[in-house]
């Protein structure tokens, strides 16, 4: 709360549509107010990654004054995909534990399938790293070992796209 206080009028603007988000995703206002956005089928995962994606990345180039192009918008994208792929494991490990009507994607199309989809997912994001007009060799030289982990983060037992 003390450096929200610190931030402009013109940052907690652009901050605002995030925070409404998260407000309706933790606190039930749909079906009689017994509902939040969190239980709604297939939108969990998606709202995580579009709030973190713009207050991580969007957010900060704007404020900085970075000239609104293309470019923010594609890092945009390659961020959510970035955080879609690091929530699928968790996804994976509570599926157990979510409520069986909540419907996410391990749920729905099972466990190797969303490890699938994770994969397809980071392919997609190294793609438009390399379509980003400015990008930093340390960000290549950071992705480029998440990008060694990802058999190991995706298929933690040793198990592969084959099974």
């Amino acid at each position: 709360m003390y450096y929200g206080l610190k931030l402009s009028s013109n940052t907690l603007i652009y901050f605002f549509p995030f925070a409404v988000l998260t407000v309706v995703y933790i606190v039930p206002f749909l079906g009689g107010f017994q509902k939040n956005l969190r239980r709604v089928s297939y939108l969990k995962i998606f709202l995580v990654a579009i709030v973190w994606s713009g207050v991580t990345s969007t957010i900060p180039l704007i404020v900085g004054k970075h000239q609104y192009d293309y470019n923010i918008i594609l890092l945009f994208i390659q961020r959510m995909l970035f955080i879609l792929v690091l929530i699928l494991p968790f996804e994976i490990r509570d599926m157990q534990l979510d409520f069986k009507n909540l419907k996410t994607l391990p749920q729905k199309i099972g466990i190797e399938k969303t490890k699938k989809v994770g994969f397809i997912y980071t392919n997609f994001f190294f793609g438009i790293l390399e379509s980003a007009e400015e990008t930093h060799v340390s960000v290549i030289h950071g992705i480029g070992l998440s990008n060694n982990l990802k058999p190991v983060v995706i298929f933690p037992n040793g198990s592969s796209l084959q099974e």
